[in-house]
């Protein structure tokens, strides 16, 4: 597996392993659970938690990056469901510091920025939120050896 792989799937654990959502790789959840996913949200369950990596900066010279990882989340048709799950998130993502998952060693965690995104138009009006959160990591390379 790679290092976003890695990273991203690091943390869909955690967030399943603190009672944020489940985490299923196979992304077959029931209604009544909050689905972790992977980079796509799905139409289904009405509760999501949606993961995504974008670079920021990649040092050239030494084994050091900072990722950006997308967290959108998506819940009932009332705003504070979303707010509260939103929240949950950022209590365990926000400050986090020294984890490894697998070949993504992350040194800390912070909420870059956050924006409501609305209600989404499909006959449920489910409310979704967008968090960016930075990992400051070690991520060498062949060029760039620890």
């Amino acid at each position: 597996m790679g290092w976003v792989n890695d990273l991203l799937e690091g943390l869909a654990q955690l967030l399943a392993d603190e009672g944020v959502g489940t985490w299923r790789p196979t992304g077959v959840y029931q209604p009544t659970e909050t689905g972790i996913y992977l980079a796509a949200t799905p139409p289904d369950p009405a509760r999501a938690i949606v993961l995504a990596s974008y670079p920021v900066d990649d040092n050239v010279a030494l084994p050091h990056v900072v990722t950006a990882v997308q967290v959108r989340t998506r819940a009932g048709p009332d705003p504070t469901a979303v707010h509260d799950l939103d929240d949950l998130v950022y209590e365990q993502l926000h400050g986090l510091t020294y984890q490894t998952f697998g070949t993504a060693h992350i040194k800390q965690m912070w909420r870059r920025s956050s924006a409501a995104l609305g209600q989404v138009r499909d006959g449920r009006d489910l409310w979704e939120i967008t968090s960016n959160y930075y990992a400051d990591a070690a991520r060498p390379t062949a060029h760039r050896p620890i």
